[in-house]
């Protein structure tokens, strides 16, 4: 989730991985293949080609979509969250969800 977080702001200016479209089509083709990886998957628990990439690709496109589904002051208030509390913990007292039901959100939107 850092590194998500991380290089999607580093995207917003047009460039970087969030702005890849060889990184977006492979999202949706995995999505379209039943291939979209799980959170624990994504965040680094995947051996297999593209692993080390994984928390970037897919980071770089859950952290928009969570910004354009619940706002930025959000966004801002989970970080500030995890500062005390455990990332899911954290995502279910601010957004009222678990990590798991955003994460399916997410990938359905793809």
């Amino acid at each position: 989730m850092v590194e998500g977080g991380t290089t999607s702001f580093e995207s917003s200016w047009g460039f970087g991985r969030g702005n890849d479209p060889f990184i977006l089509s492979y999202l949706r083709q995995e999505v379209l293949e039943g291939r979209f990886k799980t959170v624990g998957a994504a965040s680094g628990g995947y051996a297999d080609f593209p692993s080390g990439n994984l928390p970037y690709w897919y980071g770089c496109y859950f952290s928009p979509f969570l910004i354009e589904t619940y706002g930025i002051e959000k966004y801002a208030l989970l970080w500030r969250t995890t500062l005390l509390l455990p990332f899911p913990t954290a995502m279910a007292k601010v957004y009222g969800t678990t990590v798991q039901e955003a994460w399916n959100a997410f990938g359905q939107s793809l």
